[in-house]
């Protein structure tokens, strides 16, 4: 149609057209239209580098190695963009290919940049491999300046998995010895794992070392102390919901449903009733999952009047209960003897 209007393909026209089946998600054409392009041009690095890219997106790593290795025969050096074959073998967890590529990458004059080696540290960390991230971040170190992301990675890594908080607490010393500029995920990593092993004076000082450096507070920061102050059996935490306000963040249904769930590990149902009645006053509702927790609660009581009251509201506002919420009646209801209720569930 093009040639009988007088316009004639070009490459450039061509490295459109794949761009448009990435966006458009048609991947499984790209093949069908790099057959149609060699019959009339060479395909460039260009046209490699974004269907790679598209297929490593798309989790379809095979089909990128079997473009890369195309392009080999053909001749066609890669450039950094194209390297991006090791994010999606990362991903997949193939780290000895991944850093076959890499060491390809290095041979062939080409630069590693930011990116390859964020890849390669989140996928050695997702992999506990944590003496070979750090080997990876010292090597980067001498290639590429590492950000906060990549140091939230190995920081959010040795918190989470390995649990070991005092690698954590040095990497973000360092951070600060460097005067790489932090941010609230950072912070926010630290004030988790803090609470978690009941550091919460730890977590607190480290919400006002926030404040201090004008580092926004976010909705994850005080999550976290809500937690922590519950696990603790702290239950003043409706300051920290009003400084949260105060702060321009509104609580929503996940920060109140969290909320409840650890009052009603606590028992303390008396609290659970004055949340649900303060978020609904901010015109926030409760939803399957809030109902579901407030349920269990009442049930674990042996309070199985209210909970049968709640799973009736529930009904009535339309929503329709979660196979846990009958589970945890029919317990409720066994547990305290009447098991007909049960039956009735």
């Amino acid at each position: 149609i093009l040639a009988n209007k007088g316009i004639f393909r070009t490459l450039k026209t061509d490295n459109f057209l794949v761009s448009s089946l990435v966006k458009a998600n048609e991947l499984h054409n790209i093949f069908e239209v790099f057959d149609i392009i060699c019959y009339v041009v060479s395909p460039d690095v260009f046209f490699f580098s974004i269907a790679i890219n598209a297929f490593c997106k798309g989790g379809r790593t095979e089909d990128a190695l079997g473009l890369f290795l195309k392009m080999e025969n053909l001749r066609i050096a890669p450039n950094v963009v194209t390297y991006n074959i090791i994010h999606g073998l990362c991903k997949n967890g193939r780290l000895e290919e991944a850093f076959h590529f890499k060491e390809k990458m290095i041979e062939e004059g080409v630069k590693p940049s930011l990116i390859p080696y964020s890849d390669f540290i989140n996928g050695l960390i997702k992999s506990e491999k944590f003496y070979e991230a750090n080997h990876i971040l010292k090597e980067m170190s001498n290639r590429v300046l590492p950000n906060e992301f990549v140091y939230n990675t190995l920081i959010d890594g040795y918190c989470k998995m390995v649990k070991n908080i005092e690698e954590g607490e040095e990497l973000f010393n360092e951070l600060i010895t460097k005067k790489v500029e932090l941010n609230s995920a950072i912070y926010n990593t630290l004030i988790r794992a803090y609470y978690k092993k009941i550091s919460l004076v730890s977590a607190f000082k480290l919400r006002d070392d926030m404040k201090s450096k004008c580092i926004l507070l976010t909705s994850a920061t005080y999550y976290s102390l809500i937690h922590g102050m519950c696990n603790n059996c702290l239950v003043e935490d409706a300051l920290l919901l009003y400084e949260m306000r105060k702060d321009g963040l509104l609580p929503d249904i996940v920060c109140y449903t969290a909320l409840i769930g650890d009052y009603s590990k606590l028992d303390y149902m008396d609290k659970v009733r004055s949340v649900l009645q303060e978020m609904t006053s901010y015109n926030i509702y409760p939803n399957k999952i809030t109902y579901s927790v407030m349920i269990n609660g009442y049930c674990k009581l042996g309070h199985m009047k209210e909970a049968s009251n709640l799973l009736q509201e529930v009904t009535d506002n339309g929503i329709v209960p979660a196979a846990v919420t009958y589970n945890a009646l029919t317990n409720g209801f066994c547990k305290a003897g009447k098991i007909e209720e049960a039956f009735e569930v």
